[in-house]
């Protein structure tokens, strides 16, 4: 019936606070049909909003609320009623902006505390391969001790069966 933009009532196409908040693309007209996005509609709560259908038709919600001529007289309080959704919207956005900040700065922290953790984890670790090494080397040093002794008796238990041959 009547082709109403949201230019004409001074405001912008409307997105609900959960899906602002939540990341969702904004709207973007692509034609004649449903309003669509870069993205997928955003997953959220099952609202009564008509603004958060995944299929909202800005033209057809206006003809369902102003269907002829004379609904137009009720055109201020319902252009007021949208000012204060918008309004209420910015004011979750707000919120939200808020506590994502003070988020950030927590996360911010968190990941300076793991960090400095994964320092000490990796002091740790090197000092324990260090004394594997360490390990290791002494291992080696008395296995090529133990074969000198071993050598040693077999050449002497040997050179005792020479003599006592040599005896008989």
């Amino acid at each position: 019936f009547f082709d109403v933009s949201f230019r004409f009532l001074g405001c912008r196409p409307p997105l609900s606070a959960w899906a602002i908040v939540h990341g969702a693309a904004s709207p973007v007209r692509s034609g004649p049909g449903p309003m669509s996005g870069d993205a997928a509609p955003a997953q959220g709560p099952a609202t009564a909003d008509p603004f958060d259908a995944p299929q909202f038709d800005p033209v057809e919600y206006f003809n369902r609320h102003f269907p002829d001529e004379q609904s137009l007289t009720q055109l201020d309080a319902f252009a007021a009623d949208l000012q204060g959704r918008i309004q209420g919207t910015d004011t979750a956005l707000v919120e939200s902006v808020k506590t994502q900040s003070v988020l950030s700065a927590r996360v911010g922290g968190d990941l300076q505390r793991s960090w400095e953790a994964m320092q000490v984890l990796l002091g740790r670790v090197t000092e324990i391969q260090q004394k594997a090494d360490d390990s290791e080397r002494m291992v080696n040093d008395i296995c090529s001790d133990i074969r000198a002794l071993d050598r040693g008796k077999r050449n002497l238990t040997l050179s005792i069966k020479s003599l006592e041959r040599l005896q008989m």
